[in-house]
């Protein structure tokens, strides 16, 4: 009876938490997106209608963004954030790693590395093909035949680890910047069709 009850809770469990995370990233986009919305009017607006304000104000930014005068007003904001002491590093880095996950980039190789150690095997993202400037005081070029690999962390492939791996170590892979993606969250359970070409 006891082995009853515990194998109907684990499936309860596994039917019961993708619906909880479901709920718990929706809401946590949400309360992103509307937030600032309700920092400048309150909470005088419902959360939902300030989460579709966001949208809008976003979409239209877009808009502007591929614009030469939309381009030249960011770029001048950019300039005066880049003078502020931390605050530009913290844009400056942050600015880099969304470009690199962004639309434009998902070109990016899918490979193969043995991480953390030999006999195992990661999936990493190839985030520049060539290394430079990579030197030590000594100026030993510590880059040479290296390209530097992001390797994400599963489910969650938003933090990871960069590893400088030489060239010839490096394993590329025919699937996309898109399934592999989809593995890393799925924790592998996702199949892959290797019969698809590289998007």
């Amino acid at each position: 009876m006891l082995q009853a009850v515990r194998r109907d809770f684990f499936y309860g469990l596994v039917v019961v938490l993708p619906i909880a995370i479901t709920f718990w990233v929706v809401n946590s986009v949400i309360d992103v997106i509307s937030g600032p919305i309700l920092l400048v009017f309150g909470y005088k607006i419902h959360r939902i209608v300030s989460f579709f304000v966001s949208l809008s104000i976003i979409f239209l930014i877009g808009i502007l963004a591929r614009h030469f005068v939309g381009r030249s007003v960011l770029s001048q904001l950019e300039k005066v954030v880049s003078r502020i002491p931390v605050i530009s590093i913290i844009y400056k880095s942050s600015k880099q790693i969304i470009s690199s996950f962004s639309f434009s980039n998902k070109n990016m190789d899918v490979v193969l590395v043995e991480y953390p150690r030999k006999g195992l095997w990661a999936l990493g993202f190839v985030s520049k093909k060539e290394v430079v400037g990579f030197e030590t005081r000594g100026g030993d070029d510590m880059g040479h035949g290296k390209c530097a690999v992001f390797m994400p962390t599963a489910p969650n492939p938003t933090t990871g680890y960069l590893v400088y791996v030489d060239v010839t170590e490096v394993v590329p892979m025919k699937m996309g910047f898109e399934e592999a993606m989809k593995l890393i969250v799925s924790v592998g359970a996702v199949s892959i069709n290797t019969n698809q070409d590289k998007k």
